[in-house]
């Protein structure tokens, strides 16, 4: 077996696998050893040109694929090199791709961070075993094709389009643009995931009674640069901040019992009807739960109401079990640890300190994940890598078998790319915004007649300055007031604030 989470590898092994898999001759920027800050690089195969693969899911950062391994020969008899492929890739697995995310980490960095952080401190049943693999160019510039095609289709997500897969750099002679020696300009490697796909029933037509719940369980601790008088937790106050800004949704209190808001306090909080309050956010939310196929691909949609009942109440027992307390438990224990002070505290009020250089941008594969940073920043790193992992729930809906639970995402995150300073800004928007103590401020709204070009009006006894919205069946238009009231705090009777 290839390099693979919890799979070690006898000597001989390796060695064969070394002379299989020798190391491309385009692999700069990289270390030209056999180790990479941990990684046997020797035992890393790398996947045929020629690799059939089909769409399963897409990310914001990864996109899924399945994938099967093609014969050698015209008659399917199998080459050495096909055999070693079978021996050292995992076909179970779901092939994951990068994206040109920016700000995304380099998969090898990545997994070397997984295989000496992650993967130590978490129960390997809990986590998504992962395969590191090489990629081939073709493969990624045929990809990137089908992908613009589905937008010509209008088949890919809107809001997905315009960003594509990074491959391995082009042969050496070839011209680079000015970022050319940056890491994460290319990409050489992919993930080979544990596949937590529901299993079809037998034939596609017979109805799917195994389904998978995946979400975010974000930040189950209060963030340390919240204010003393917060009222809602840090996820709650960037979700509600967010929804006002792109959907001019206002909502009071945290929005917990509407579709699609939860609070991850509830969810961790071990109270029954907490847990369900938090589950039935979770499930009611849109992309949530992968019920079933359709011509070989994933279908998200909805059950019938019996299945429904049968989901949440599985997935609340879950919760409320010591399987799935321990997990929350100790989520909550490193999210603690690793982050005492905040982002602010840490990065300095312009997001600027403590910065060091980027292992991503690091050209030598030598020492460990983190020298180049401080203590507080590796740590604070990895609460944040912790607090943005997927939890992948698959539920039998037909039998009593229990809830199988899995962790992924776990891409070890930078503070490089202006990442630092996107999350001190965000601390301090949502204090400064009162958004965490519930006194935010928006837009009030009020009518005026169509043809009312007034730029000063008046509003409950006071002169503010407006702008008119046209209307288009001749009737009312509203003005948006530009001056900002706060909201007004209503009593708990009322409206739900998040607790610990």
């Amino acid at each position: 077996m290839a390099a693979t989470h919890g799979t070690p590898m006898k000597p001989d092994e390796a060695e064969a696998a070394h002379a299989e898999f020798p190391m491309a001759d385009t692999d700069m920027v990289q270390p030209t050893g056999r180790y990479y800050r941990g990684v046997d690089l020797a035992v890393v195969p790398t996947l045929p040109e020629n690799l059939q693969v089909s769409y399963v899911a897409e990310g914001a950062a990864n996109i899924i694929y399945r994938f099967k391994l093609p014969s050698s020969t015209s008659n399917g008899a199998s080459t050495p090199e096909s055999a070693a492929l079978e021996r050292n890739v995992d076909k179970t697995h779901l092939l994951r791709l990068r994206k040109t995310l920016p700000s995304g980490t380099a998969n090898l960095p990545a997994f070397a961070a997984l295989q000496k952080i992650f993967f130590p401190l978490l129960p390997k049943e809990l986590v998504l075993d992962t395969q590191l693999v090489r990629i081939p160019r073709d493969l990624i510039d045929r990809e990137n094709k089908v992908l613009l095609q589905r937008e010509a289709e209008g088949t890919r997500l809107a809001k997905r389009a315009g960003l594509y897969l990074v491959g391995p750099p082009p042969p050496p002679g070839t011209p680079l643009d000015e970022n050319g020696d940056k890491l994460t300009m290319y990409e050489r490697y992919a993930f080979l995931v544990e596949d937590m796909t529901p299993t079809p029933a037998a034939g596609e037509a017979k109805p799917h009674r195994q389904v998978l719940v995946e979400f975010k369980t974000k930040w189950l601790l209060q963030s340390p640069g919240a204010p003393e008088d917060w009222r809602r937790c840090r996820t709650c106050a960037l979700r509600l901040s967010k929804d006002y800004k792109k959907h001019k949704i206002h909502v009071q209190g945290n929005g917990v019992g509407a579709p699609g808001y939860w609070c991850p306090f509830d969810l961790a909080s071990g109270e029954h009807g907490r847990v369900r309050l938090a589950v039935r956010g979770i499930l009611s939310h849109k992309g949530a739960v992968l019920t079933g196929w359709k011509n070989g691909a994933g279908v998200k949609g909805k059950m019938s109401a019996l299945e429904e009942i049968i989901l949440e109440n599985k997935v609340v027992e879950y919760f409320l079990q010591p399987k799935g307390r321990e997990l929350l438990a100790l989520l909550k224990k490193y999210q603690q640890e690793w982050d005492p002070k905040g982002a602010e505290a840490l990065f300095g009020k312009n997001g600027d300190q403590n910065l060091g250089v980027d292992i991503v941008a690091s050209t030598a594969g030598d020492g460990e994940w983190g020298d180049e940073w401080s203590e507080e920043v590796r740590k604070y790193l990895m609460a944040m890598t912790i607090r943005d992992l997927t939890l992948f729930l698959k539920v039998d809906l037909s039998s009593e078998a229990a809830v199988q639970a899995r962790m992924g995402d776990l891409d070890l995150k930078s503070c490089e790319n202006g990442k630092a300073k996107y999350w001190v800004n965000t601390e301090v928007e949502l204090k400064s915004g009162g958004w965490y103590n519930g006194t935010e401020s928006y837009p009030v709204r009020r009518k005026s007649m169509v043809g009312d070009k007034r730029k000063i009006i008046e509003v409950d006894g006071k002169i503010v300055d407006g702008r008119k919205k046209s209307s288009q069946d001749g009737g009312l238009a509203e003005i948006i007031i530009e001056q900002e009231a706060p909201v007004p705090l209503y009593s708990d009777a009322d409206v739900r604030w998040c607790a610990l």
